[in-house]
């Protein structure tokens, strides 16, 4: 076509289940060409034209085009935002099925889907790459090429075998992982991506040390409860943790330093192997839960440990050889609501000031033989809550539930 109406139509890609039909009407100027955007059948993308109103720089120009293919110009446009998955994140995302055994591929699962023949990013949620990724972000070459970057992988719990690629790892854009219920084995690779803000690697067979993670400052979340991970847990470095599970491990030794974890609100090492005195001096004061049950911790428990600990919640050390008296500040605590210390050795309990009336809890869990213990009788009394006591009397254990 020539160039002498200020709305020309120049060839472009459109999508595969539309394509456009131009009807010239008897008035041949612009504003009166009409358009339509027709249905039909899909068609390969290279055997579609699409047409875009070419603008002129000037205001009055722009006003000659009708509204409807302005409308139509700027969705052109969009799909032509679309860009490729970036070559080195194909790479990784290859790595990461290269090493798990294809055996452990069920057909109909996140991974049996993913076909390389295809774009990952263009193809996700669709008949290819149905799940287990997502592509949120972009990024530019030097040749001002744009990329779409991978930033979550989160994979089904079908039992994926293999080790975890350390090609995981290089992929700059990860924000959140999530491969856990599988039968990954073998160590945890190091240095994760600056931008990972969720790890989750629960109920898996990986084992080794945990890696110190040096360079994590946006993660936020660890969870490698329910693994094989062994030997000393060296004090990590996450000035973002808010979470971090280690249940279920076969970790020993004492609990690190955790004290420059600042922003750390729960935190569970029950079921393992860690022993020593209660680490009241190791923990840091933003604590909701705590939990280290299951462990070996023994001496005694210091009132000055849980009042440096001024937002705690809930805080489980049952099933430990904890020793000596149970705490007045247990019951004077202002923020605590659950309490279990059964299957320790204490060996009385301290009288709260005003017999705890400041206290909430809700939830109490001692050994059955401090049942008829004056300390608690009263502490029931003449709390704020009423005496509805749960009693558990299958077991060794008092557990006394007080309700508002």
């Amino acid at each position: 076509m020539t160039n002498h109406s200020p709305c020309n139509f120049l060839p472009y890609h459109l999508s595969p289940n539309y394509s456009i039909s131009k009807k010239r009407e008897e008035n041949q100027s612009c504003k009166t060409k009409a358009y339509h955007v027709i249905n039909m059948p899909p068609t390969p993308s290279h055997e579609l034209t699409r047409y875009s109103c070419v603008l002129t720089t000037t205001m009055r120009k722009l006003s000659s085009c009708p509204p409807l293919l302005l409308l139509l110009h700027l969705l052109l446009l969009s799909t032509e935002a679309e860009s490729n998955t970036f070559p080195g994140d194909i790479a990784a995302l290859k790595s990461v099925v290269a090493a798990l055994d294809p055996a452990s591929i069920p057909p109909g699962s996140c991974l049996a889907s993913w076909d390389f023949n295809l774009d990952p990013c263009l193809s996700a949620f669709g008949p290819y790459f149905t799940c287990g990724l997502r592509c949120d972000a972009t990024s530019s070459d030097a040749t001002g090429l744009n990329f779409s970057r991978v930033t979550d992988i989160s994979l089904d719990s079908v039992g994926y075998s293999g080790p975890l690629s350390l090609s995981i790892w290089s992929l700059p854009f990860l924000q959140s992982l999530d491969i856990s219920n599988n039968r990954l084995y073998g160590p945890i690779p190091s240095s994760p991506p600056p931008l990972l803000r969720r790890i989750s690697l629960s109920r898996n067979s990986l084992s080794g040390p945990i890696p110190s993670f040096p360079n994590s400052p946006s993660l936020e979340e660890l969870y490698l409860d329910g693994n094989r991970l062994s030997g000393p847990f060296i004090s990590p470095s996450f000035p973002s943790l808010r979470r971090l599970d280690l249940q279920s491990n076969n970790l020993s030794g004492s609990l690190p330093d955790l004290r420059l974890l600042s922003n750390l609100n729960f935190l569970d090492a029950s079921d393992n192997s860690f022993f020593g005195p209660f680490p009241s001096a190791s923990l840091p004061s933003s604590l909701f839960e705590l939990s280290m049950r299951n462990n070996h911790l023994t001496g005694n428990l210091p009132g000055q440990a849980l009042a440096s600990l001024p937002t705690l919640q809930v805080l489980d050390l049952s099933h430990n050889a904890l020793s000596g008296p149970v705490p007045a500040a247990a019951f004077n605590h202002t923020t605590l609501e659950q309490l279990s210390l059964a299957g320790n050795a204490f060996e009385w309990v301290e009288e709260p000031a005003e017999g705890g009336t400041g206290s909430i809890m809700v939830a109490l869990d001692l050994e059955r033989r401090w049942l008829a213990s004056p300390t608690i009788a009263c502490f029931v009394a003449r709390s704020i809550c009423s005496s509805a006591l749960a009693w558990s009397r299958s077991r060794r254990l008092f557990v006394g539930t007080l309700t508002p």
